[in-house]
């Protein structure tokens, strides 16, 4: 492990209003899910666990969450001016930003095994407890674990991305929850592709649920790979742009 990972790995335990974000967050999803199975008509519940609820991150809950988590592990040393000791250890700015991007993805990973587990078993539970007719098909759940995860996962990257090329840890938070909860939606409507824009392909990865206006997993796939990649090629350009 080098010691650029350590060090940003250091700074996520060692910031509790950091790595609160996930942990409230996590809590509130199990719990919610607890409640959620226990206390909901049976008519109002899906008849597959992959189909339940609780289990489909969206864009606008936990995946916004995970992209505010992601912003902040770039933006609180810009906040709080620690980013320029930052680079006198680690002068290399590129190998920075990866070691916050593979933080950020880490993060992400660990928290969709823990939450989307916890979830599950609670999910269970409360089927056994109630003798609902829910079915458990644990394939079509294992998948949607995984799209999950990947969905999740570049949206760290994009938030990690979008922080580091903005360079204001307010700008960029005040950004993304203004695109995914506003804005997306107007851009879809007035450039008629709704489909095409960044909360949209999340959440056509995660439900795989193919229609008119959502494409299908594996487009949605690889064009929030674009998206990444693309966002991630910009902030390593500006990451240096105070370099003469």
């Amino acid at each position: 492990m080098s010691t650029t990972w350590r060090a940003e790995l250091r700074k996520l335990r060692h910031t509790r209003s950091l790595w609160a974000v996930p942990v409230v967050g996590a809590l509130a999803s199990v719990v919610g899910a607890g409640l959620f199975i226990s206390f909901l008509k049976v008519s109002d519940l899906a008849d597959r666990v992959s189909e339940h609820g609780p289990l489909r991150f969206g864009p606008t809950n936990t995946g916004l969450l995970l992209a505010i988590l992601a912003i902040r592990i770039v933006g609180d040393e810009d906040h709080h001016g620690t980013l320029p000791a930052t680079y006198i250890a680690t002068p290399d700015r590129l190998r920075v930003l990866a070691a916050k991007a593979a933080v950020a993805v880490g993060t992400t990973v660990a928290f969709c095994a823990a939450v989307l587990g916890a979830v599950l078993a609670v999910t269970l539970v409360g089927i056994e407890a109630r003798d609902l007719p829910m079915t458990f098909d644990a394939a079509a759940t294992a998948g949607l674990f995984a799209r999950t995860t990947l969905a999740m996962s570049f949206l760290a990257l994009l938030g990690v991305a979008l922080a580091t090329a903005i360079r204001s840890r307010t700008i960029a938070l005040i950004s993304v929850l203004l695109w995914l909860i506003l804005v997306e939606d107007l851009f879809g409507t007035l450039l008629k592709t709704p489909e095409l824009l960044p909360g949209a392909t999340v959440q056509a990865l995660v439900s795989a649920d193919a229609g008119p206006e959502a494409l299908a997993a594996g487009p949605a796939a690889a064009l929030l790979a674009a998206f990444a990649a693309a966002a991630l090629a910009v902030a390593a350009v500006t990451v240096r742009r105070d370099v003469a």
